[in-house]
């Protein structure tokens, strides 16, 4: 069915080392230049960010392979969500501190609520969760 974590069913969980940060970011900030919502999809090749402008005339997306992250953790064959692109852009808002003050970001997705979760743990403290 799933893989435990904290005792939750989760679909995909993945981490984001210190020096993908940036490069995730970057991504989003880019997408959400474009459109207003973002489809998140795991595959067992890796995780794919996607938007479609409203007017339906542009698309967008960005693929980072297994390799970018230092785990990459899927149970089926594909999940997927949609967000709206202000919800994660607010996460990466500061890029340049969290590029500086970030060791790996922990990233995972519940199956049960479809909850997208991204867990920062900090170089010099205690994790924060966004």
């Amino acid at each position: 069915e799933g893989f435990k974590h904290e005792s939750k069913i989760l679909k995909m969980k993945c981490i984001i080392p210190g020096t993908g940060i940036r490069a995730f970011g970057k991504a989003v900030h880019c997408l959400a230049k474009i459109g207003d919502e973002f489809y998140i999809e795991s595959t067992i090749n890796g995780l794919f960010i996607k938007t479609v402008n409203p007017a339906r005339s542009a698309f967008a997306c960005f693929q980072f392979n297994r390799c970018f992250f230092n785990s990459f953790k899927h149970d089926s064959d594909t999940t997927s969500c949609k967000l709206i692109s202000k919800c994660l852009l607010s996460v990466f808002r500061a890029l340049s501190s969290l590029e500086k003050s970030v060791d790996y970001c922990v990233v995972t997705l519940d199956s049960s609520s479809y909850k997208l979760t991204f867990v920062f743990h900090c170089k010099y403290g205690n994790p924060s969760l966004i």
